[in-house]
């Protein structure tokens, strides 16, 4: 089921689509939507020079990597697929396929008018087919096939776009600093994390005294709140490192179950741990010390929520202060 704010969005690409058909009725234009098209247009006989008689087209939707949604439009003068009108790729920041699907079922519409074809479409959308199939379209006729090539060359070069796509767009990889904070022979422990990209978050153990947990549980925390696939963790504990990387025996079963907790949370991503010396400058490490601090601190004296937040952007508006410098 759509959001509130994606049917909102849907039915506004519906209008966008309906206007702009009435627009290319006219002979003028309006603006497209915000998801990007890419399309390949063969060169493609004109009405007059075209055997009358129903071309087909499919408009097929996947989510890629990242949630990021993709659809492709493809029309043919038959169901063998032989002959190609029309081939357009689209894209949108989100997981709603139904908002691509429209954009490429707009653009379908578009190349019927101005080529003046009449066109027997399938959408694999369900949402944007169920819309379709009660509307009366003069150019667009709804079809349930669900086979042929046409349908079958599509979905290929889809997942072919999509793969070209991912391997241009790779991410960066994302340097995420962790710490941890306590005092001798006191429970309590603040763990902290701060990334490259500025995301960070504190939380506070109460029950923790073994400051070696607290270094693993806050590289778990990292892991378990950010999506990065390509990670880089900075940690000042040697053991850590030579923990995760499995450079040296686990001591007990609790060090142990971190240790399997963030293998498993590391599973399907390119991660590497990465020792830093404490306290010499490095300046997320700093960050990362700082926050610990201020989340074991803060519990402590009981800090009202809104003061914590406070304190700590102030400690990351230093992290900015330092970037800005360099």
């Amino acid at each position: 089921m759509l959001h509130l704010e994606h049917l909102i969005t849907f039915i506004a690409s519906v209008i966008r689509f309906m206007c702009r058909g009435l627009a290319q009725l006219r002979g003028s234009g309006i603006p497209t939507s915000g998801s990007t098209a890419s399309v390949l247009t063969p060169d493609t006989p004109r009405k007059d020079d075209r055997q009358q008689g129903l071309a087909v087209a499919v408009v097929l939707t996947r989510v890629g990597p990242g949630g990021r949604s993709y659809a492709v439009s493809m029309i043919a003068d038959d169901t063998a697929a032989e002959s190609v009108v029309d081939l357009a790729y689209f894209e949108g920041a989100d997981n709603n396929s139904a908002l691509v699907a429209v954009d490429a079922f707009a653009h379908v519409q578009e190349v019927a008018v101005e080529r003046g074809l009449r066109i027997e479409l399938y959408l694999g959308n369900r949402v944007v087919r169920g819309w379709f199939e009660q509307q009366h379209n003069s150019h667009l006729v709804p079809s349930s096939f669900v086979g042929g090539m046409v349908r079958r060359k599509a979905t290929t070069l889809l997942e072919q776009h999509i793969s070209a796509q991912s391997r241009r767009s790779k991410p960066a990889r994302v340097t995420i600093a962790t710490d941890a904070s306590g005092r001798n022979r006191h429970r309590g422990l603040g763990i902290a994390y701060v990334t490259s990209t500025g995301n960070w978050r504190q939380a506070y153990l109460p029950a923790a005294s073994d400051i070696s947990i607290g270094e693993l549980e806050a590289i778990s925390l990292a892991l378990s709140t950010e999506d990065a696939r390509r990670i880089e963790i900075l940690t000042d504990s040697r053991n850590a490192v030579e923990w995760i990387n499995g450079r040296k025996t686990v001591p007990n079963s609790r060090i142990g179950q971190c240790i399997d907790k963030i293998r498993r949370q590391s599973s399907g991503r390119e991660m590497t741990v990465r020792w830093v010396k404490a306290h010499a400058g490095h300046p997320l490490n700093e960050t990362a010390d700082r926050l610990a601090m201020a989340a074991r601190r803060n519990a402590v004296a009981g800090v009202a929520p809104e003061v914590c937040e406070q304190i700590a952007q102030n400690i990351l508006a230093d992290l900015a202060s330092h970037a800005d410098a360099a």
